[in-house]
This record gives C-alpha cells, sequence and structure tokens, in this order.
C-alpha cells in the first residue's frame, strides 16, 4: 500500500506539474433553480425552490406475479395470474447543487519548515477517480430511494434473469434486481416512461456520486468512519476485516451475506438507501477513453463540470466499450463502498436505481 500511496501522489504531482487543464466550459444561460446550500432539509429546499412534492411514487400497475406462483432456483419466473395490488417505485427529491467529485485528495501542512502528509489518499482508491473537481448539478431531480426490486423488475419486463447468488423467493418482492445488462436496464426505463407519462432514465455518473454523497466530503454519506458502515450498507463484512490501529479486529456484521432486502439500512441524507451496498448499480455513461486505455490522472478529459454526462459513445479508439457501474455489493470490501469508487471497466451484469425529470 505504502508503493501504492507514494505513486498515486507522484502521479497527481506530474499531472499538476504538466499543467493538466480542464476543458472550457461552453457558455450557459443560468439555471432557473437555487442551488442546495448544504444544510438545509430536502423539504426545506423544496419550499424554496417551488417543488411540491419530496417524494414521488411511480404506479407500475397490478402486480403479475404471487408468491405462490415463484419456483425457488429457476433461472426464469414465468408470469402468474395478476394479483390485487399496485406494484408501486418511490423516488425522492434530490436537489441541485455543488459537489467535489471523485476520490478525496491527500492534505499536506508545513509543520515546523517540513512538508508532512496529514492525510493520505483514500485506502482503494484508483488514479482514475482523481483528480477531483467541483462540478455543478444545475436541476434538481427524483432518485429511486431504494434500488430496483425484483418484483418491480418482473412487473415491467415480464421476466426476470437471476444472478448467481439470488432467486425470488417468499421476499424475492423487495431484494434487489441484480444480473442485468446495460441495455436491460436502458429499456426498463424506456417502458416504465411510457406508462407513467414521466421522463425515467438512469442516472448519470455525475448525479449518481452528488446523490450518494448527499453532502458528504468524506468517503461515505455518514462520514469516514468504517466502523458506521454496517449501519447503511449491505457490504463484505465478514471476509474484509476493519483492523484499528493496534491490529485488533473491530469488523461490525451487517447481518446479511447475501442480498438483503431494500430498505434494510439506514438511508442517507436525501433519503436514499443502499448507496454503498447491496448490489453495484449502472449509471449512464460511458467510460473515456484515457479510463480504458489505462491513462493516469485524466479520468473527465472533455467531460466539463457542469451537468457532465460522460463521453460520447461514438469517440474512437476504445471509447464506447465500456458502461460505468457505481457503488459497492454485498461482496465488496469498505474500501470499494466509497463514494467515489468507480471500476476501472463496468461489468457486465449488475443492479441499479432509476431517476427522473422535475416537472414544475
Amino acid at each position: 500500500m505504502r508503493k501504492t500511496m507514494s505513486w498515486l501522489a507522484r502521479t497527481a504531482a506530474a499531472v499538476l506539474a504538466a499543467g493538466w487543464v480542464q476543458a472550457a466550459e461552453p457558455a450557459a444561460a443560468k439555471s432557473p433553480w437555487p442551488l442546495w446550500d448544504g444544510k438545509e432539509s430536502v423539504a426545506d429546499y423544496a419550499k424554496r425552490a417551488g417543488i411540491k412534492d419530496v417524494e414521488m411514487t411511480l404506479d407500475l400497475g397490478r402486480c403479475i406475479v404471487s408468491p405462490e406462483n415463484i419456483q425457488a432456483g429457476t433461472l426464469r419466473v414465468k408470469l402468474g395470474e395478476p394479483a390485487n395490488t399496485n406494484v408501486t417505485m418511490k423516488l425522492t427529491l434530490v436537489p441541485a447543487g455543488k459537489f467535489r467529485m471523485g476520490a478525496r485528495e491527500p492534505v499536506y501542512a508545513v509543520v515546523e519548515g517540513m512538508r508532512q502528509l496529514l492525510r493520505d489518499w483514500e485506502a482503494g482508491v484508483q488514479c482514475h477517480e482523481a483528480p477531483q473537481r467541483e462540478v455543478t448539478i444545475s436541476k434538481p431531480f427524483y432518485m429511486g430511494a431504494y434500488e430496483v426490486t425484483q418484483e418491480q423488475y418482473l412487473q415491467i419486463m415480464k421476466e426476470i434473469q437471476f444472478a448467481h447468488y439470488g432467486s425470488l423467493q417468499s421476499r424475492g418482492r423487495t431484494l434487489p434486481v441484480d444480473g442485468n445488462r446495460w441495455e436491460d436496464t436502458v429499456e426498463f426505463c424506456r417502458r416504465v416512461s411510457t406508462l407513467t407519462g414521466q421522463t425515467v432514465t438512469l442516472p448519470t455518473e455525475a448525479q449518481w456520486e452528488y446523490a450518494c454523497r448527499a453532502g458528504s466530503t468524506e468517503r461515505f454519506c455518514f462520514g469516514d468512519e468504517e466502523e458506521k458502515l454496517c449501519q447503511y450498507a449491505n457490504y463484505d463484512s465478514k471476509n474484509h476485516k476493519t483492523l484499528n490501529e493496534e491490529g485488533k479486529d473491530v469488523t461490525y456484521d451487517d447481518g446479511f451475506d447475501g442480498y438483503a432486502p431494500v430498505g434494510s439500512f439506514k438511508p442517507s441524507k436525501f433519503g436514499l438507501y443502499d448507496m454503498h451496498g447491496n448490489v453495484s448499480e449502472w449509471v449512464n455513461d460511458w467510460m473515456g477513453n484515457d479510463d480504458v486505455n489505462r491513462k493516469r490522472g485524466r479520468p473527465y478529459h472533455k467531460e466539463g463540470t457542469l451537468d457532465p454526462t460522460g463521453p460520447d459513445g461514438t469517440w474512437p479508439e476504445g471509447v464506447g466499450s465500456y458502461k460505468i457501474s457505481r457503488g459497492g455489493s454485498f461482496k465488496s470490501s469498505p474500501a470499494f463502498c466509497r463514494a467515489a469508487t468507480r471500476p476501472l471497466h463496468g461489468h457486465s451484469e449488475g443492479g441499479f436505481r432509476v431517476v427522473m425529470t422535475v416537472n414544475r
């Protein structure tokens, strides 16, 4: 780890010395939406912004499958007779605002004439998570309070492909869906948009990290203490021990070996659950060319800082080969549950949550 940190520090210094410059922002009209001040509640922001609803519920129609129609262990669940209840999806308001996107950088100070390291890179940081930049999310949006569940996915897509670690059983209605291709999640959003008349999509990478942080500048939405992670996230607490300064195991068990029903842990300040764990979540962005080719220190090349949407997928030289998933999973160590964690290559399967446009 010491060699890695040293290399990261040298890389950051080289990038700065080379005069890395963020691409110029195009001129843009002033957003009609106020920005969150970082202190007020979401409800108070909604009042100030003239937004009526802090929470929204999308009606996905009458339930198409009931527990007696479910066969555990099968790859696909066939449709059953409609049940008497409706399947719904809860979304919560995320204010417009500014934040520092990317991994927290080292902090130095001059003590008695000597430059000393006060705080090192975040544990587990990768170079394509830095340098940090200030990003503006100029429009508020609604985000799924929970990861999309197996029941919700089945309701819209009519069939479900199980991941290796889960099956639709008695609590499957509230387990997160996993094992999805990125294209399937986009199709889910398109169908929900058609059904509800709302604009429903995957979040951008910037929207996701902003929402995940919920105002925090530390590794997690609640701060920096790993021992609190078990209160907010379903992660691999049993196989990845947390050691204190004396080397003593102070691991805190989150209570689950596999998937956890959505909403089993504490929410963030924005009312979002499971952002740090349970399943990794697809976002809309492509990986950048510099990311794909492992060019260090330039992960946000040409993306801008105002409502960034990631690189154009039609760029040459390998760009567009990979989509991005964010957030840890029940198989992740704390270092890979951080708000800034972004795998170098988006994996082929994952879970997701949706965002929806706010209309005045």
